[in-house]
């Protein structure tokens, strides 16, 4: 989790949609320290960013830019639209972060681990793919 600077007080909207309380936000660390811990995690190598719809790459590269912080190239051109996935195996069109890990489990098992991919819209470029450079 990263702590906001720019909105930094949750609404209760977003309480609800995400499960994240305001302490948790309070209490994370700045962005600029984060991607670093996030690759080291991940190890050397290809890797692809999961994210539930597009709207986590976009501002994990307008963040980094913001910032100031370079991204692994990966971070932004290789990315899987899990919800993409979710809408086309289980028909759910709005499903908040709670609900999607009670069933990431099922879909890991059933689509994830299936190759060739069972939906592979998942896996194309968003139409508004962000150029690494400018992240």
């Amino acid at each position: 989790m990263v702590r906001p600077v720019r909105h930094f007080e949750l609404g209760e909207f977003c309480t609800r949609l995400t499960g994240i309380a305001q302490a948790e936000v309070d209490a994370a660390r700045g962005f600029a320290e984060v991607p670093a811990d996030f690759v080291a995690w991940a190890g050397a190598g290809e890797h692809w960013l999961c994210s539930w719809g597009v709207n986590d790459r976009r501002q994990l590269a307008y963040d980094a830019e913001f910032h100031g912080v370079a991204l692994p190239e990966w971070f932004v051109t290789r990315h899987v639209n899990i919800r993409r996935g979710f809408i086309r195996w289980r028909g759910i069109d709005r499903c908040g972060l709670l609900d999607a890990c009670k069933l990431i489990r099922d879909y890991v098992d059933e689509v994830l681990m299936a190759w060739p991919p069972l939906f592979p819209e998942m896996f194309e470029p968003d139409a508004d793919a962000v150029d690494p450079a400018r992240a």
